[in-house]
């Protein structure tokens, strides 16, 4: 059996707008993010996303991402289209 960890990442946030991309400690929030999923056992981690920003970040350090549909009303809806 193989296991998909998918991590949402929305951009456009009402509380903290560009939230995945925020600095912390010279590196995105994202990035923390996704660095500390790899070191887990899952099979693959992708970051699913609507923002070309986003994908663009998570491309430059090397992370595995997809690429969803803008009008989901949350990281589970986001989490579907990528399963």
């Amino acid at each position: 059996m193989k296991f998909l960890g998918v991590i949402p990442a929305r951009y456009e946030s009402t509380r903290l707008p560009r939230k995945p991309l925020k600095d912390i400690c010279g590196h995105t929030m994202i990035e923390w993010v996704y660095k500390r999923a790899i070191k887990s056992n899952l099979d693959r981690v992708v970051i699913a996303t609507d923002s070309k920003e986003v994908f663009d970040e998570v491309l430059s350090f090397g992370g595995d991402v997809i690429m969803t549909d803008a009008n989901h009303l949350n990281g589970t809806s986001r989490i579907a289209e990528v399963c």
